[in-house]
């Protein structure tokens, strides 16, 4: 997951949870019938410590967050989802 900082200092992100909204897959993936994606969260929020300079993002990897069903469209096979997070955390200025 991308986490962007817009504060002038850096911000230390302790969890990550769900967020609103619904996933979302790729354009060209949802014009081919993928409709019920199957994908989602393995847990309900996720412990991590990761730090992100002022004024910047930063990739993280969240292993083994997400699953997918076998109840998906075959339409989704291959495809790339988006899925709504929230990063909390606080200041990590020194």
């Amino acid at each position: 997951m991308t986490v962007r900082n817009d504060n002038p200092f850096p911000v230390r992100i302790g969890s990550v949870r769900p967020g609103n909204g619904t996933t979302m897959v790729d354009e060209t993936h949802r014009n081919a019938g993928c409709i019920v994606t199957g994908v989602s969260l393995t847990a309900t929020g996720f412990s991590v410590i990761w730090r992100i300079p002022a004024k910047a993002s930063k990739e993280f990897l969240l292993v083994n967050a997400i699953r997918m069903t076998n109840n998906s469209d075959s339409a989704c096979q291959g495809a790339t989802f988006s899925v709504p997070l929230i990063a909390s955390g606080r200041s990590d200025a020194s």
